[in-house]
């Protein structure tokens, strides 16, 4: 640095150029803007200890927007102690979104405890109980959606958790008119939970995949006849009753006209041709999510599934003059008898096709395995005289 007045000066500090680097900056002197950023960074349970340093930061750990989504998922017991407890049961009733997934370590009483206080929210707009398993108490579950305050719930997320009936009809009942998406897939619900949602005014996405306890007659119903006109996205995953001529009947019902998503993977009774002729005679209007594939044994399901479909369904002659079942059918099967037609002629025609495929099926992995055996002797012989000759 150049002299002035044929003197040194003092090199300038660090601390003056930089304020940050003043080493008497304390935590507490830094602006409330700058608090609230950092606590915004934290969960619930270290918010609660931080709001108990002092009287500012008890304010500042108060603002509504640092507890407008509340995760619990990661909340420990031990520190559930009545301090905790005090200032969490005050959070819940300004929380907007309340996440409660897979927690390792709460017990059933913590559960049924945060859902009694949370049922006080009136600006609970989105609710995740995701993967609790026993954790969660269907009663109290039910409890918590009758005595619920919220007027604006919109988002009800229940996957994989102890879910029943009674309590999706209670929840149902109490916010019918606001209710936009709904996740009940892997729950124990019953028939009566189709009934219920069929009620909704403003439902946009339904997933009951995988719900073993909703009966083959309520599936049916549900898509054929009580089918609710507001919904654009459908999960029917791993339904294993799901039919074809429910689909297509399904499709053709006015209060359709809004679907726009089905997802029928894991379906068993649906095959790949099936899906193909479904998807192009509504591909202007529907996605169709699957993951059925091409198989050599795709008419001799489409065979035993059009066998059933005339030995079982209802009204058959009715709806055969409709030419409800000519989609139903698989490639190259007999046409669809007319209403005066003789049904067990029918019914003998498609089995004879069906044994036939069948056999055929049988004969073909029949030579392949013989190839195959063919292949391996000769594959000793030539070992064996490779041998003799060395």
């Amino acid at each position: 640095m150049p002299a002035i007045n044929g003197k040194q000066p003092s090199a300038i500090p660090d601390s003056l150029l930089n304020p940050c680097l003043r080493s008497d900056i304390q935590f507490k002197n830094l602006p409330a803007e700058i608090i609230f950023r950092i606590l915004s960074y934290l969960d619930p349970n270290d918010l609660v200890q931080s709001a108990s340093c002092c009287r500012e930061w008890y304010y500042i750990a108060s603002d509504p927007l640092l507890w407008r989504v509340l995760d619990l998922s990661t909340l420990r017991s031990k520190s559930f102690n009545p301090k905790t407890a005090t200032s969490l049961t005050s959070r819940l009733r300004t929380c907007r979104e309340f996440i409660l997934d897979n927690p390792p370590d709460l017990t059933h009483q913590h559960v049924t405890a945060l859902l009694h206080f949370l049922s006080s929210s009136p600006m609970l707009n989105s609710l995740t109980l995701q993967k609790l398993g026993h954790l969660l108490n269907s009663h109290s579950l039910e409890h918590h959606f009758r005595f619920s305050q919220s007027r604006c719930l919109t988002n009800v997320n229940l996957n994989n958790s102890n879910v029943t009936t009674p309590a999706v009809v209670a929840m149902m009942n109490k916010h019918k008119n606001t209710l936009k998406t709904l996740d009940l897939s892997y729950t124990a619900i019953g028939d009566g939970t189709l009934r219920s949602v069929s009620q909704a005014q403003v439902l946009h996405t339904l997933d009951i995949s995988n719900c073993p306890s909703i009966s083959r007659t309520s599936i049916r119903n549900f898509l054929t006849k009580r089918f609710p006109s507001c919904l654009v996205n459908l999960s029917l995953r791993n339904m294993k009753e799901v039919k074809i001529t429910w689909l297509y009947d399904l499709l053709r019902l006015p209060s359709s006209a809004n679907l726009k998503v089905l997802n029928v993977e894991g379906c068993e009774r649906l095959t790949l041709g099936d899906l193909k002729e479904l998807q192009e005679a509504f591909s202007e209007r529907l996605e169709i999510k699957h993951n059925a594939r091409e198989v050599v044994e795709d008419n001799i399901w489409g065979y035993r599934r059009y066998i059933d479909f005339l030995g079982e369904e209802p009204n058959l002659p009715e709806r055969l003059t409709a030419s409800g079942a000519a989609s139903a059918n698989p490639p190259n099967a007999p046409a669809p008898p007319s209403a005066d037609a003789d049904l067990q002629a029918q019914l003998e025609i498609a089995r004879q096709r069906l044994k036939e495929l069948e056999e055929k099926v049988q004969g073909g992995s029949s030579s392949s395995s013989k190839g195959k055996e063919k292949e391996k002797e000769r594959s000793r012989t030539s070992g064996h005289s490779a041998a003799v000759k060395c």
